[in-house]
């Protein structure tokens, strides 16, 4: 990557899920053939239904490809102390060095990072010791950190089932931010809260993303999050992307029909008519329709949608949109 403020690169990124089903192998294409650039100090949304491929691709950008998820194709590149380095051809030593200090993970549920077993001060402590810090220095620090995020020290004496959901979400953002990383991969922070604890949980992000100047790339299906949040948004439809644009571009110019659909299902204040939500079911991503796979689903459909997958083009004013009713002549 050139010197040109992005910190996060994914080139061609596919990543299947490989099943046996009656005896024969399928093939579940989570993430397929996706590019992105994300910019240094920047919140990166991506949007979408579930089970359209969000946290495939987050766990991609992350280098966590296990069984039965594998890598088909790309390169995922950060940018490292000045230096581009592609994490998924390193060594598990080498991505184990690199994560927690330059690249950091927030799962979807607290208790898949929390062991329930030990106390919350062990997990902070073996984070701080695979880090080359000695037991009384990763004390500190973790005491440390969780006050400048205003959370109670005491947690750390604490097991996880003693602690309440959101409580637990925002230890799990404590441990992922501790040693303060380049870049944040937030995988729906907020799932199973509240509406008043899923606000407290965002600002925390938010508060952390402003104070130390990292990269946020935050993965939610709530538009309304992303408005808030997002400095630039990409949206996901069956593995790939289909739009992506600033967060004022998507919200006041959706281009792609599916686009248009999440923006308008959202309430709006003084609004008591019914919100029309996207027709039909998301297509089996093991068995995607010929074509636009959005195009059973789309009011607009032509006769190339059934039979081309259009190309993500740049139609101006950096707004990129994956649609043959957009720039049909340049989508061949």
């Amino acid at each position: 990557m050139k010197e040109n403020g992005v910190v996060l690169k994914a080139e061609h990124l596919k990543a299947f899920y490989v099943l046996r089903s009656f005896g024969r192998q399928v093939l579940v294409k989570a993430v397929n053939d996706v590019n992105l650039e994300i910019h240094k100090g920047k919140v990166f949304g991506i949007a979408g239904e579930s089970g359209c491929g969000k946290s495939t691709l987050l766990k991609g950008l992350f280098a966590a490809i296990v069984p039965p998820l594998r890598l088909f194709g790309g390169r995922v590149l950060y940018r490292i102390e000045g230096q581009d380095v592609e994490v998924l051809s390193l060594s598990p030593e080498a991505k184990r060095q690199i994560k927690w200090k330059f690249i950091s993970y927030v799962p979807q549920g607290s208790m898949s990072v929390l062991n329930p077993i030990a106390k919350i001060k062990r997990t902070f402590r073996d984070v701080l010791e695979s880090h080359d810090r000695n037991v009384e220095e990763a004390l500190e620090m973790a005491k440390k950190h969780l006050t400048e995020l205003g959370l109670p020290s005491k947690v750390l004496h604490c097991y996880p089932h003693q602690l309440s959901g959101g409580m637990r979400q925002r230890v799990t953002i404590a441990l992922a931010t501790l040693l303060q990383p380049d870049v944040i991969l937030a995988d729906e922070p907020t799932t199973a809260l509240d509406v008043v604890t899923q606000r407290s949980v965002i600002q925390l992000l938010k508060d952390i993303q402003e104070k130390w100047g990292n990269t946020l790339v935050l993965v939610t299906h709530d538009m309304g999050v992303h408005a808030n949040m997002a400095d630039r948004i990409a949206i996901m439809y069956a593995g790939s992307i289909v739009e992506e644009a600033t967060t004022q571009e998507i919200f006041g110019n959706p281009c792609h029909p599916y686009t248009r659909y999440l923006i308008n299902s959202l309430p709006r204040f003084g609004e008591k008519s019914m919100r029309e939500s996207v027709p039909g079911n998301p297509p089996s991503l093991s068995a995607l329709p010929d074509g636009c796979p959005f195009h059973p689903r789309c009011p607009h459909v032509l006769r190339v949608c059934r039979e081309q997958v259009p190309n993500l083009i740049n139609i101006g004013n950096d707004h990129k949109v994956a649609c043959w009713l957009i720039g049909g002549e340049h989508n061949g």
